[in-house]
This record gives structure tokens, C-alpha cells and sequence, in this order.
């Protein structure tokens, strides 16, 4: 807008000064006939004076013939009435000079008012001019304001969007943040009550695994009692078979018992429980079991650091979950009876031989008297496989037995 203000100003003084333009030429050419009329005029006036001093020169010639001539020779003489062409002649000549008199008063003023208004004119176009170039230097200043305020527009736009940028990233991280604010005090709050059940349930578990140590020990000294008639027996068989070849190498001691729970362990000690609350066992592959022996004789110290590492929640989630197992439990199964001790001899004998510690051994049904092992031949390799069998047994239940007592 400022711009095409200071256009359309710089076109009008160019209009005003194209018009001053041409006035100035009409008076040029007005002064040009002012001045042929002055001359004009100055020349009638050198003629008029010269025409004087004739007139002179003869008044001065007839001043000695004054008193000579009659006393109306004045009348006489210059009455216009009685000499016509004397009177003619000085009437023409007063009228031209005052006609142009009169011609040279009025080209003069109006000489003087035309200069008057030239020097008005120039005077109007020095103001314009002046005007023009005032108007030139504003117009650059208000281009270079404009400049400078729209750079500044830019930079403000650039820091604008910035700050858009800024606050939309901050938007996001504080809806990230209140997010994670509200998953944290949620899973807080789960694990509060969560803390409360295991708290609750606390007393339950603890009164469940005395009574489960006391069935423990009954059960080690079952097992006790059933491997000390083990051993009476072995010893039988011996005396009764013939005599042996040299004795081999004594074998190598055992393991010692590892002091952390193992996975072993842990069947065995589920598998047990399962079978005083009679739930049916299933049968385990052959295969697994001598993974499981082979495993637990290499890894028996790994598996002491990473079971003595194990959190109590795990260990509690799991105790809940046998406990809501035994909860859910509507009708009791028709097996679940008191187990007696030909039975748990019967388990025994099954889980020995899929572990395969008597792959020789024969199968036979066992009475409530009658005793886990049946004979075989009385050769030297037998012996010693029995012998090697009911060490490891041995050194098996001692480790189970410090187990159950580090647990307790």
C-alpha cells in the first residue's frame, strides 16, 4: 500500500511538473512578443526624440525673431483651427506616442507578472522536485522497514514453529509419562494385593508343610527300614551263591549330596505327596529318568547357585496354585484311599526300575509282608551290579535327607 502511495504521488508530480512545463513555454513565447514590442517601441521612442530635438533646434532658432513677431503670433501660429496641417501632424504624432506608451505600460506588466509567475513556477518546481526526492528517500526507508519486519515475521514464524514443535514433543512425553504413571500404580496395586493374598494364604502353607515334614520323616524311616531288609537280604543272596572272583576295584566315592534342592528332588518329593492323597502317578519314559540321573551328577553345583537364587514369589505363586488345585478338587476320586505299605513298596520298586537300577530284575506282585527284590542267579556281575546299586541308593537318600533337613 505504502508503495503505490508513493507511485501515484510521484505520477501526479510528474503531471504537475509536465504542465509547468508547458506554461513555461507559453510565457517564453509571450515574453518573445513582449519583447518585439518593446523594441518596436523603443524605436518609435528614438524616433520621437529625435523628432524633438528637430523641433528644438528650430525653437531655438526662431527664439531671436520672438520679439519681432506680433503679440498673437502664438494664437496665430499654433491654433490648430487655422493651420490644419501643423495641427494634423502634432495630433498623429501625440496619439502613436501615447498609443504606444500606453502598448509599452501594459507589455511591461504584464513582462512583470509573467515573470512574477515564472519565478512562482520555479519556485513550485524546486518545492515538487524537493518533494519528490523527500518522497524517494521515504519510500526506500518504508522498503527497508518492510524488509526488516518481514525477516522478522520469518524469524518469529521459524521460532514459532519451534516452539509448536517443542510443545508437541513435550505433550507426547508427558502422555508417555502419565501412561507409564498409570501402569505402574496399577501393577503396584496388583502386586499390594497380591502381597495381601500371599500373606493371607501365609499360615495355610506354613501349617500344610509341617504336616508335610512330619509325613516326610515317617515316610524316610519307611524307606529306611525297607532298604535295612534290602540289605539282610543282599547278604543272604551272597552267602548263598558260590564264591566270587577276586574282588574288583573298590568303586568311586559318592557325589557329595549337593546342598541345594534339585529337580530331582522335587519329583520325588511331589510324586510322594501324590501318592498319600492318591492321585495316580504317570509313568515317566526311560530315557528322561537317565537324562535326569545324567544331568544331575554334571550340574549339581550350577543348580545349588541358580536354586539358592530363585525368588520366594515364585515359590509361593507355585504353593498357591497346588492349593488352589486341591481347592478345585469337587468329588474325591474312588482312589484315593489310605495307602498302605505294600503299595508305596510296589511304587518304589516301579520307580526303580524305570530309572533302571534293576534292568535284570524280574517283575512280581508284593504282599503287605513281602519284600521289594526278587533273586536272580548268584553270579559275580549281578552281585556287584546290586552292590553298586544300593550304594547309590544309599548316598541318594542321604542326600535327599540333608536336603529336607537344609529346607527345614
Amino acid at each position: 500500500m505504502q508503495r503505490d502511495e508513493a507511485n501515484q504521488r510521484l505520477s501526479e508530480l510528474e503531471e504537475v511538473s509536465n504542465q509547468l512545463l508547458k506554461e513555461i513555454n507559453v510565457l517564453e513565447m509571450q515574453f518573445q512578443i513582449e519583447r518585439s514590442c518593446r523594441e518596436s517601441a523603443e524605436v518609435l521612442a528614438v524616433k520621437v526624440t529625435k523628432e524633438n530635438k528637430v523641433l528644438k533646434r528650430k525653437s531655438q532658432m526662431l527664439m531671436p525673431l520672438i520679439p519681432e513677431l506680433p503679440e498673437n503670433l502664438a494664437a496665430v501660429t499654433f491654433d490648430p483651427e487655422t493651420d490644419p496641417t501643423v495641427n494634423g501632424d502634432d495630433l498623429g504624432e501625440e496619439t502613436l506616442l501615447l498609443e504606444s506608451q500606453a502598448k509599452i505600460a501594459e507589455l511591461q506588466a504584464s513582462v512583470d507578472g509573467l515573470l512574477a509567475e515564472k519565478l512562482q513556477l520555479e519556485q513550485q518546481v524546486e518545492d515538487l522536485t524537493k518533494e519528490q526526492v523527500q518522497l524517494r528517500e521515504q519510500l526506500a526507508l518504508e522498503v527497508e522497514e518492510k524488509e526488516a519486519i518481514l525477516r522478522k515475521v520469518s524469524k518469529q514464524s521459524k521460532t514459532m514453529n519451534k516452539i509448536k514443535r517443542v510443545s508437541q514433543l513435550v505433550t507426547e512425553e508427558f502422555t508417555e509419562m502419565s501412561q507409564k504413571l498409570e501402569v505402574e500404580q496399577g501393577l503396584r496395586q496388583h502386586a499390594e494385593v497380591f502381597a495381601h493374598q500371599v500373606c493371607a494364604l501365609c499360615m495355610p502353607v506354613c501349617v500344610c508343610l509341617c504336616v508335610f515334614s512330619a509325613q516326610h520323616k515317617t515316610f524316610l524311616k519307611q524307606l529306611q527300614d525297607a532298604l535295612n531288609r534290602e540289605d539282610e537280604i543282599d547278604k543272604s543272596e551272597e552267602k548263598a551263591a558260590p564264591a566270587p572272583p577276586p574282588p574288583p576295584p573298590p568303586p568311586p566315592p559318592p557325589l557329595p549330596p549337593p546342598p541345594a534342592v534339585t529337580k530331582y528332588t522335587k519329583a520325588v518329593d511331589e510324586m510322594m505327596e501324590r501318592i498319600k492323597r492318591g492321585i495316580v502317578l504317570r509313568p515317566i519314559k526311560r530315557i528322561q529318568v537317565d537324562k535326569l540321573y545324567s544331568q544331575e551328577d554334571d550340574n549339581s553345583w550350577k543348580d545349588q547357585r541358580s536354586e539358592n537364587r530363585k525368588s520366594a514369589i515364585v515359590e509361593l505363586k507355585g504353593m498357591l496354585d497346588n492349593m488352589k488345585r486341591q481347592h478345585l478338587c469337587r468329588v474325591p476320586s474312588r482312589r484315593s484311599r489310605n495307602v498302605g505299605e505294600a503299595e508305596l513298596l510296589q511304587v518304589l520298586q516301579r520307580r526303580r526300575r524305570a530309572m533302571g537300577e534293576n534292568r535284570d530284575q524280574t517283575q512280581g506282585t508284593l504282599s503287605s509282608g513281602d519284600v521289594p527284590w526278587a533273586g536272580e542267579s548268584g553270579s559275580a556281575p549281578v552281585l556287584r551290579r546290586l552292590k553298586q546299586n544300593r550304594e547309590k541308593r544309599d548316598s541318594r537318600i542321604r542326600a535327599s535327607a540333608l536336603i529336607y533337613n537344609q529346607e527345614n
